[in-house]
């Protein structure tokens, strides 16, 4: 799957309301109706350019708690060329960044009446 194809599903649903958002486990989660997203990889948190916290941070379970009640207005492709990573950005003006480290599935995007997104870094494309 083309990076743009992947982003151009997303953004036909945006703006996508967050109800729901945890970090356990090292597992990110977070979702809405008929949506959600899952990713064992790392993670950070932007405002204005500067981290306000990333997966590894002693308070980042109760960071991505305060994603719920926040809305995903906007859907980039962020990292290397050709990456699927997704970069969120928020109704507040931050902006979530996910980084795959893992070849085997390290997100999987589910959205509404579309097929479920899987990173796949191992394959040619990105996505499977």
């Amino acid at each position: 799957m083309e990076p743009d194809f992947f982003l151009e599903l997303i953004r036909r649903h945006l703006p996508l309301s967050i109800n729901r958002a945890e970090y356990s486990d090292e597992n990110l989660s977070i979702g809405g109706p008929e949506w959600s997203f899952n990713s064992t990889s790392p993670w950070r948190l932007l405002a204005d350019n500067r981290l306000v916290v990333g997966s590894y941070d002693e308070n980042s379970y109760a960071s991505v708690a305060n994603l719920a009640g926040r809305q995903i207005v906007g859907a980039e492709a962020q990292g290397v060329r050709g990456s699927m990573d997704p970069s969120f950005e928020l109704d507040d003006g931050a902006v979530l960044e996910v980084f795959s480290c893992h070849f085997l599935e390290p997100w999987v995007l589910r959205l509404p009446q579309e097929p479920i997104i899987v990173a796949s870094p191992s394959e040619e494309d990105g996505a499977a």
